[in-house]
């Protein structure tokens, strides 16, 4: 159950696969990243419970 909401289906491999494979390209990255899909409770999980840093907290008031 993620979030005590979405029940969790089987992961997605073949696309845990594609996305090790650019990692393996880019090994000087380590990404971390967790998505499920709504409808099926399917996911993909890559270092999905490390925390970290946010990309990017700048904030800039001539954003409108």
């Amino acid at each position: 159950m993620f979030a005590g909401v979405v029940p969790l289906g089987e992961e997605i491999l073949q696309l845990k696969s594609q996305i090790n494979a650019l990692m393996a390209r880019y090994s000087f990255l380590k990404p971390g990243m967790f998505f499920v899909d709504l409808e099926t409770g399917n996911y993909l999980d890559i270092s999905g419970d490390k925390v970290f840093s946010a990309a990017s907290t700048a904030f800039s008031s001539d954003i409108v």
